[in-house]
């Protein structure tokens, strides 16, 4: 007898996401889904604006719906996932395990008073969880994810944050069936309730907050530098709030720039690559101290983030080629500093940003997932026995989902005999800040890793004041890269002209 995994919904919930959740868990799991909608509260819609309420309609998708008077046996069921945002009262269902989404539990209709109260109060981005309470009553963390929180748009928001949490719940459920929870440490978010003075709040802030965003794309575009620092990367990633001096190289004209740099030391030489944006695609060119860049590998699609590595006597890189769907590694040639003999170590995967490092004899490849929905958010985690593969995903993967520390920021460091990964915090602008992380636990079964600083742009002397994203090393010098708004009417112009050939 085939087992179910029965879904409560409340009858006013959203119930669009239901086929993607079947299809994600299917991938891991033979387990069917029944579905079951649970009354409304006849209060639910007391103080809500007629705009923000949601009529489903009937419910017309593929899961089959359970009739509440066949008994769970005829069906065996094996797992509750309560997303009704209600206790289960029904006895035949108390004794099987639940899980719960507080992201689909407070989704009763339209609205998330999560997200409604993150736009007030001004936030970045917004944090839910997927729990499970087995037979026994005991709690316990599946998984938890740190979501971006648009601050102008509020449709555009929750549907971001509502993708996320399908995938947020999907991991939770496979990680019930691999017995991978963890105990329940947080205490439970406490929500107010919404009410139409609350409504009358979020319209003005989002009115304030569309107009700058929509002033900004009008009128402004972004530029990244390249900057060295004389001091050495573990001294720069650990020491807090001190303001470092940085040698910013000379900037590209117009929209076109230089970013990610990462470093190489041959003969005696300090090599720098680095991405190279010109006329709209990246490519992965070089700098030796004074001289001339020198384009050193160009291909068909966008590259960036040359990851380089030292390993038995040559120099490897290991560029972001995510539009291609695979990854590949190169050796740096030691005289002309080309890329050359690829070897492909992960196909089928757009691997953004990929970090690798040797531990305990071991290859791990920390990257996101272009494909994930946004590059941003889920960190996965390859290991191989060898630097050429083959490369195997992480029991955990993803093992993280969080919108400000997930994708990778840089070269992974070691300082005491510990392990120490850059990574990104594009929670309020793409590459805001470089969040160091040292990686407390890392094996084939199980990885965390624990924030220990930040690199804010203002850390960085020069005018580079909107963003940096990347921190490596060269030598005893620091490289970082840093981002900044650059006034042009001809941006307005641009735009619009697009607009009108539309």
């Amino acid at each position: 007898m085939s087992a179910h995994i029965l879904i409560l919904l409340n009858e006013r919930s959203r119930t669009d996401f239901l086929d993607e959740l079947q299809q994600l868990i299917h991938s891991f799991s033979n387990h069917s889904l029944l579905l079951y909608f649970t009354p409304s509260s006849p209060d639910i819609e007391i103080g809500i604006p007629f705009p923000f309420r949601h009529f489903p309609g009937n419910y017309a998708g593929k899961i089959p719906l359970l009739n509440a008077g066949i008994p769970k046996n005829e069906y065996n069921i094996t797992l509750l996932l309560n997303l009704s945002g209600q206790e289960i009262l029904d006895d035949q269902w108390r004794n099987i395990p639940e899980i719960k989404s507080d992201f689909f539990s407070q989704l009763y209709m339209q609205y998330c008073p999560a997200i409604i109260h993150g736009i007030i109060q001004q936030h970045n981005r917004c944090t839910f969880s997927v729990t499970l309470k087995d037979e026994n009553n005991a709690l316990f963390l599946l998984t938890k994810g740190t979501f971006k929180l648009l601050d102008y748009d509020y449709k555009k928001a929750l549907e971001l944050i509502f993708n996320g949490n399908i995938q947020l719940l999907a991991d939770g459920i496979k990680r019930y069936f691999k017995n991978q929870k963890e105990n329940l440490v947080d205490k439970e978010s406490v929500i107010e309730s919404l009410h139409s003075q609350k409504f009358h709040l979020l319209k003005r802030r989002l009115n304030q907050n569309k107009f700058k965003h929509r002033y900004r794309q009008l009128f402004y575009h972004d530029t990244w530098n390249i900057g060295i620092i004389d001091s050495p990367i573990e001294e720069v990633a650990l020491q807090k709030d001190k303001i470092w001096e940085v040698k910013w190289l000379e900037e590209e004209k117009g929209n076109d720039f230089n970013a990610d740099p990462f470093g190489c030391e041959i003969e005696g030489n300090h090599i720098l690559l680095f991405e190279n944006y010109i006329n709209g695609k990246g490519k992965i060119s070089s700098k030796k101290n004074a001289e001339e860049i020198k384009l050193q590998l160009e291909l068909p699609i966008h590259l960036s983030y040359p990851y380089t590595l030292f390993f038995e006597g040559r120099w490897y890189c290991l560029p972001e080629q995510s539009a291609s769907n695979k990854l590949e590694i190169f050796q740096v040639h030691p005289t002309t500093y080309q890329l050359e003999n690829p070897v492909e170590i992960l196909s089928h995967f757009k691997a953004v940003d990929p970090s690798l490092i040797l531990k305990d004899e071991k290859w791990y490849l920390f990257c996101t997932d272009a494909s994930d929905k946004g590059a941003d958010v889920r960190l996965h985690i390859f290991i191989a026995d060898s630097i050429f593969g083959p490369y195997r995903p992480h029991q955990k993967n993803p093992v993280k989902t969080n919108i400000s520390s997930a994708r990778c920021g840089g070269k992974i460091f070691t300082h005491d005999g510990l392990f120490y990964r850059p990574s990104q915090d594009s929670s309020r602008t793409y590459g805001g800040e470089i969040v160091i992380q040292r990686i407390d636990l890392l094996t084939e079964e199980n990885f965390s890793e624990t924030e220990i600083n930040r690199i804010q742009p203002s850390h960085l002397q020069g005018k580079y004041g909107k963003g940096c994203h990347t921190l490596s090393s060269l030598g005893n010098r620091t490289l970082v890269d840093g981002k900044r708004d650059i006034f042009s009417f001809r941006n307005f112009f641009q735009k619009f002209r697009k607009k009108q050939n539309a």
